[in-house]
């Protein structure tokens, strides 16, 4: 086997795991061939934590559980990007009226907007007491999605995904 991409291999001791010495034989051990591939677009699934098989998703899934982070985090919560964040949970807290929760949509548009992955994005949200559904259509460099959030003054969850 050989290295097609130019790079050497280093050994760091001279014996392989059936204990021959090369280094006594006057042969090199044999080469490993690392293979690598154009998928560099995979990341841990984390939509509110790591799943707990750490499992891994396609680019445009990890951009969306981005996006739902994003939404989630009140702002300054992140501590080395104080400007981060905005919690859909504001919109039922803070007892505000149906005109003035249309227009607090903004503010989270604006926020998935800072992502430059997102090219646009159209929130639409619906609210019945305590609770409602947000549903994102998001443009991007990756493609469109879309998806939609159960929010809860407990909870905002992802309950829907569709690329």
């Amino acid at each position: 086997m050989s290295f097609t991409d130019g790079l050497t291999p280093v050994f760091l001791e001279a014996l392989d795991v059936a204990g021959t010495d090369y280094a006594a034989s006057l042969t090199a051990p044999p080469v490993v061939q690392i293979v690598a591939t154009d998928d560099l677009g995979r990341d841990l699934s984390c939509s509110s934590d790591l799943t707990d098989l750490m499992l891994d998703v396609d680019e445009i899934t990890a951009l969306a559980q981005a996006v739902f982070r994003r939404i989630t985090t009140p702002h300054g919560m992140v501590i080395d990007a104080p400007d981060y964040g905005r919690d859909l949970r504001e919109l039922l807290s803070k007892g505000l009226t149906a005109a003035e929760r249309d227009s607090s949509l903004t503010l989270f548009r604006a926020e998935i907007l800072k992502d430059e992955r997102i090219e646009e994005c159209i929130m639409t949200a619906t609210f019945v007491g305590d609770s409602g559904i947000v549903t994102m259509a998001c443009k991007s460099s990756l493609g469109p999605f879309k998806f939609t959030c159960d929010v809860s003054a407990a909870e905002v969850l992802m309950s829907e995904v569709s690329f």
